[in-house]
């Protein structure tokens, strides 16, 4: 399942709610797309703040969320499958590093 990011938040200050990092996105295609004009909407989103990690992910047929307290993640490392090995080894380092960087801010703070 490919996404479509609809707003992005990602800065060392909080936003609004509270979050440091913001993902929202929805599926791909022009089906989605229609429906999310109507109204018919299920994203995809993560979201960061001080405290917690929250995925949630929602489509027709129900919402599944996941909260996880920040103090008991240890690391993040993710993988996506692709054609090539380099672009997945960028975005996976990447996403590795931008979690230890945002580790660092929220730990050294406190």
């Amino acid at each position: 399942m490919a996404l479509v990011i609809k707003s992005w938040y990602a800065q060392e200050t909080v936003n609004s709610n509270g979050e440091y990092v913001s993902i929202i996105a929805r599926e791909e295609g022009f089906l989605s797309w229609l429906f999310s004009l109507v109204g018919i909407d299920p994203i995809t989103s993560l979201s960061v703040t001080r405290d917690t990690v929250v995925f949630q992910q929602g489509s027709l047929a129900g919402f599944k969320s996941s909260e996880i307290p920040i103090r008991r993640i240890s690391s993040a490392i993710m993988d996506i499958p692709n054609r090539g090995k380099w672009p997945s080894f960028c975005f996976s380092w990447g996403c590795g590093f931008l979690s230890s960087v945002l580790s660092l801010a929220l730990f050294t703070t406190i």
